[in-house]
């Protein structure tokens, strides 16, 4: 009790001194009602339909199905770690990473390795695609910030989205080495596995055609999936009951709905502008292209807060140097991946009930490997 009160505590303290500071400096009530905007209600609805997505999954053990399905088409399930996270991630959503929780938590079991290892392979095989993904918004931000076409911008990025693969395939070989996975002697007959596919994959697919092809609302595709998952899986009333208080009254949805206040109060006050022209002014512009865009995510945990932000006011380090740009993107996206108030992964650690020690210690080294790698790379292009 005292751990989960010192973690409630960390995200509290600073909404309630940036409310304070705000009020204070002279800010209205209206500055109450700009963070409860409605925005704000649709990120919080959209996360809680994650959950009952996620927690439907785990329920009804359609991880039985996944590993019916990879069971038929390869022997190694080290597979599973990393192929499911990547498929969702072309879904952007808050907190999408708890869509494969579940998942790879069942597929870590079988291995048998420790939850920091299910936590790493699920979090980051599930935010490759946002290098160079067009439908995150940050893509489309920072082209038009920095005046590069978006065609380019995705090819230079791209650079980075494989060598964020090949960092995240290399510690999966070194991290769970051949004698530490399990191997299935008893495959599937090779004349089922499309039939296993279509079964295990369907939902996967439809989100993606919803969302995707046919362009429907995730506020609305997320719950007719649901819906129609459930009525699939004929999960009973008491379990679906069990299902939404898991999803509605539970230490990470307080925690999201805490940070979700914490972002509204950084966006709508003038201290990150402030942050950003402070130091702008007294740094170099590599230093300024970097920590300025990593400082933003970190705060915030969005990579279009880091973009929309610092890019407005380094656009002149741009006109001088186009690459800057992607360096900029790259150092933003980092700051993400390691803030506290990332949905992804403050959702993933708590269902994994590892500690931010943990967190970080998987994650810091990548980082740090990418960050180098798009200072050095763009010196080239």
């Amino acid at each position: 009790m005292t751990k989960n009160l010192g973690q409630i505590l960390a995200f509290l303290v600073p909404v309630i001194l940036t409310c304070i500071v705000a009020i204070f400096g002279g800010v209205s009530t209206e500055y109450i009602k700009e963070i409860f905007n409605p925005a704000f209600f649709r990120v919080f609805f959209l996360v809680i339909l994650v959950q009952i997505l996620a927690h439907s999954f785990k329920y009804s053990h359609f991880d039985k199905d996944l590993l019916r399905f990879l069971r038929a088409v390869t022997k190694d399930m080290r597979t599973a770690l990393f192929l499911l996270p990547a498929i969702f991630g072309l879904l952007p959503m808050p907190a999408g990473a708890m869509m494969t929780a579940t998942l790879s938590d069942t597929t870590g079991d079988i291995i048998g390795i420790k939850n920091k290892l299910k936590f790493f392979f699920n979090y980051w095989f599930r935010h490759i695609w946002e290098f160079s993904w067009p439908l995150y918004p940050a893509i489309i931000i920072a082209s038009g910030f920095s005046h590069i076409k978006i065609s380019q911008f995705i090819l230079k990025q791209s650079i980075f989205l494989f060598i964020s693969i090949i960092i995240g395939l290399i510690m999966l070989h070194i991290l769970i080495p051949s004698k530490k996975y399990s191997i299935y002697h008893e495959r599937e007959e090779n004349d089922q596995w499309f039939k296993l596919s279509i079964h295990a994959l369907w939902p996967i697919f439809f989100l993606i055609v919803l969302i995707l092809v046919l362009k429907v609302s995730t506020l609305v595709a997320l719950p007719l999936t649901t819906i129609l998952f459930i009525l699939w899986k004929r999960i009973s009333g008491k379990r679906i009951i069990e299902i939404l208080k898991k999803s509605l009254i539970s230490r990470t949805t307080f925690l999201i709905l805490v940070i979700l206040i914490f972002k509204g109060a950084t966006e709508h006050t003038t201290f990150l502008n402030s942050f950003v022209k402070f130091f702008e002014n007294r740094t170099s512009p590599l230093f300024a292209i970097t920590t300025l865009p990593f400082s933003v995510g970190f705060v915030t945990g969005l990579t279009q807060a880091a973009v929309g932000v610092t890019f407005p006011f380094l656009m002149p380090l741009f006109s001088q140097y186009k690459p800057f740009a992607y360096i900029a993107y790259v150092s933003g996206f980092m700051g993400v991946m390691l803030s506290p108030f990332h949905l992804c992964l403050i959702t993933t650690k708590e269902y994994y009930r590892v500690s931010m020690k943990e967190v970080y210690s998987m994650l810091i080294i990548p980082v740090i490997i990418i960050e180098f790698s798009a200072i050095l790379i763009t010196r080239l292009i």
